[in-house]
């Protein structure tokens, strides 16, 4: 069994661990954290957050997963990990109980929750979330750091951006387009393409606002 560490300490990595250990594939050999107010430990794993222990432990490892929920954050620090270690491997986190057909293709690093249901043809890119009792329908295709919330249900044919979040309990009828960092809030019922960079909510999902910078935070609230 492989040592890997968990990067991040709140409730997402908290969530993350515990899809980890009824995984049974890894070792939690660390969580590491940013935040140097951090308890020492998370679920009974030590809590590393001195910068040089970090790297240290980084180049030690076999591998590991990076668990937090704001895509932006989680690419930085992909992309920090990966110019410590280029040969880093990120795992993915799958649950037992999620239903992952074997006609599709999951990208590194992902997190599959509790009830996931993946279907034929489906395409998931590095370092997505699929939280619990989501459904991805036949032949949808998911861009890198797409975030999918509870009980979330993409029919045929979806394609969703890069960096988008799907937020929990929202419909995506089938052959539709959302754009890269879109955010569709929770109880949407998509039924039209949505372009990027805008937030959308609404039976029928309408466009609440739009950015022109891909990087600009469209929640009224941070994702923790």
């Amino acid at each position: 069994m492989e040592d890997i560490i968990v990067y991040g300490a709140g409730g997402h990595g908290r969530t993350v661990i515990d899809v980890i250990e009824d995984q049974d594939l890894y070792r939690i050999a660390g969580v590491l954290d940013d935040d140097e107010n951090s308890a020492d430990t998370l679920l009974g794993y030590p809590v590393i957050v001195d910068q040089k222990e970090k790297e240290e432990t980084i180049r030690r490892v076999f591998g590991g997963i990076v668990a937090i929920a704001d895509g932006r954050i989680r690419s930085r620090i992909v992309s920090n990990i990966e110019s410590i270690s280029p040969k880093f491997n990120f795992v993915d986190a799958i649950h037992p109980a999620a239903s992952i057909s074997r006609h599709a293709e999951i990208g590194q690093g992902a997190v599959i929750m509790f009830g996931v249901r993946i279907g034929v043809d489906v395409t998931i890119g590095n370092h997505c979330i699929l939280c619990p009792s989501s459904l991805i329908s036949h032949e949808n295709a998911l861009g890198d750091y797409v975030f999918v919330g509870p009980a979330v249900s993409c029919s045929g044919r979806v394609s969703i951006g890069a960096h988008a979040y799907i937020l929990s309990g929202s419909v995506v009828i089938n052959n539709t387009l959302i754009g890269h960092h879109t955010v569709v809030g929770s109880a949407s019922n998509v039924v039209n393409d949505l372009p990027p960079n805008v937030l959308a909510y609404g039976n029928p999902a309408k466009i609440i606002r739009s950015s022109k910078d891909a990087g600009e935070n469209l929640f009224r609230k941070r994702i923790p």
